[in-house]
């Protein structure tokens, strides 16, 4: 069960780092954009070239490590400028329009007047893949905290009896570190009846145990509620 709660804890970590770095690099580009506007002219551009290249030093890294130019023109200063754009979307076409802030000492230093939108979609993206690896990590540790306190009752109030190891097979639903993890089958007999067990995944093999005993917490009113002892087989114990 503790495999649970080390996905839980990564995966929570997880989403909660992309949600930071979201939130950091939305807010560092809109300062970055608002100071760069308290000296910068706005004027209205034009699309003259959309280059891609394989590359990924500069511009907008596409899929399969290219990169995506994009190059404006404008007038300046009574000059025509052309100047690299500081983003790249799939929307632009040469000879659209667009709206941007230049440098007056430096007319080739340019910025989209839509950098906060941009922004603001990365912090989406960012923050809704947090909340996904967030919620998948959620989803194991509530599963680990549930199995855990049943499995703290069972023991404080239940009964216990020794069934025989009789199969161990694959969860081929659960893969970690390359490996699948293993179900331990048991079976126990009162004399009368034959009783079948299986426990939680574990992440160590325990083939060479069949044949052999293990402990069985049972909750004194209801048989179908048990435990698997596997922590009292676990190597090391």
């Amino acid at each position: 069960m503790k495999f649970q709660r080390t996905f839980g804890a990564v995966f929570t970590g997880v989403g909660i780092l992309l949600a930071i770095i979201g939130i950091i690099i939305t807010i560092a580009s809109t300062t970055s954009l608002n100071n760069f506007k308290e000296y910068a002219e706005k004027t209205e551009a034009v699309i003259s070239d959309i280059a891609l290249r394989r590359t990924s030093s500069s511009g907008s890294t596409g899929s399969n490590g290219y990169t995506t130019d994009v190059f404006v023109e404008f007038y300046a200063n009574g000059n025509t400028v052309s100047a690299k754009l500081n983003y790249y979307s799939s929307n632009m076409r040469i000879g659209d329009s667009i709206v941007i802030y230049f440098d007056p000492r430096n007319p080739t230093i340019v910025r989209a007047e839509a950098d906060p939108f941009i922004g603001m979609m990365l912090l989406v993206t960012l923050c809704g893949m947090g909340l996904i690896f967030s919620c998948i990590g959620a989803m194991f540790l509530v599963a680990y905290s549930k199995k855990n306190k049943l499995k703290k009752r069972l023991i404080e109030n239940g009964r216990y009896i020794f069934a025989d190891i009789v199969n161990v097979q694959q969860d081929h639903s659960i893969k970690i570190n390359g490996r699948y993890l293993f179900i331990i089958e048991c079976k126990y007999s009162d004399g009368v009846n034959d009783y079948r067990y299986a426990s939680y995944p574990i992440n160590y093999d325990p083939t060479h145990l069949i044949g052999t005993k293990i402990r069985i917490w049972i909750d004194r009113m209801d048989n179908a509620v048990y435990y698997v002892d596997t922590d009292s087989i676990k190597p090391g114990i």
